[in-house]
């Protein structure tokens, strides 16, 4: 069970990572420091939509939310 909460703390880690580059990419090409990176944001926006309703929050409700409704 503690390994299961540890891989969904290191999710969500993984998870703010994404959205700090996102974020930190967005604000380089809006001060003109860089130039828009399409398959990169194409990417970033793929995991965001994807990976915490397939992979992520199947874990929090089997592992995590199972407990809290005992």
């Amino acid at each position: 069970m503690l390994q299961a909460i540890g891989i969904i703390k290191d999710e969500h880690q993984s998870m703010g990572a994404v959205l700090k580059g996102l974020q930190a990419h967005l604000e380089a090409v809006r001060e003109g420091r860089d130039k828009p990176d399409f398959p990169l944001f194409h990417a970033m926006f793929d995991y965001i939509e994807t990976i915490p309703d397939r992979v992520h929050h199947p874990k929090e409700d089997e592992y995590l939310f199972r407990l809290l409704r005992m």
